[in-house]
């Protein structure tokens, strides 16, 4: 259990985000997402928001080297998802970019985790295994996603 900074809400305006799905064989790069106490609620690809001018395939590259200080090279877009949610008692909306992506350094496949800072908190990027998001027994966000990957790895 981690113990956030401060209690992250989602803004009240529509935020463009770019998020990134390295894979590892069976497995996708995701960091947690916590609620208020430091528990964790579920797990998200690595990324952040698009800022004004940039686009979102760049936001994503940005995000990466920011985030875990990794190059990722040929992001392809894989989807884009709307995303309406509650986080304790407030709307977020979130237009998603979903790129597929690959590490620069092969060397960065055989890294367990990357620890990084966000704004109200300290996390860390983890592979996850596809089998436990597709189980049930751990949430992947944005909705959607899940779906969006699956049809990836079928296709």
């Amino acid at each position: 259990m981690r113990t956030p900074r401060r209690a992250w809400r989602p803004k009240q305006h529509i935020r463009p985000l770019a998020l990134g799905v390295v894979w590892r064989g069976d497995e996708v790069l995701l960091c947690r997402v916590f609620d208020d106490e430091g528990n964790t609620e579920g797990w998200r690809p690595l990324g952040g928001g698009i800022d004004f001018g940039e686009r979102a395939e760049a936001a994503v590259r940005r995000e990466f080297l920011e985030e875990i200080g990794e190059e990722i090279v040929s992001p392809t877009l894989l989807g884009v998802l709307e995303s309406h949610y509650e986080h304790y008692g407030m709307t977020g909306h979130e237009i998603v970019f979903v790129f597929d992506a690959r590490f620069m350094r092969e060397e960065a496949y055989d890294t367990e985790s990357w620890a990084y800072e966000e704004e109200a908190y300290d996390g860390a990027a983890e592979w996850v295994h596809t089998g436990l998001l597709r189980s049930g027994s751990e949430a992947l966000f944005p909705d959607g996603l899940l779906a969006l990957l699956t049809e990836r790895r079928q296709g």
